[in-house]
């Protein structure tokens, strides 16, 4: 599952540090927290969206035809 992935973690921990640390700049405490999670559970969508989204593929091509 791309989810448990190490690689996958790195990357989005990545991109969570650099939008993270420009936002840290010019925002208040409440709005960090705010935009953590909104990054967070955007992070989760897509690798939930990676994981399951190419097996419901592969089922719809199989039973289709």
């Amino acid at each position: 599952m791309s989810f448990l992935n190490p690689l996958t973690i790195l990357f989005w921990l990545g991109i969570y540090g650099s939008i993270l640390a420009k936002t840290a700049g010019i925002s208040t405490g409440y709005e960090i927290i705010l935009v953590s999670i909104a990054i967070l559970m955007g992070i989760i969508f897509v690798d939930f969206i990676y994981a399951f989204y190419p097996v419901s593929l592969e089922n719809y091509y199989l039973y289709s035809f």
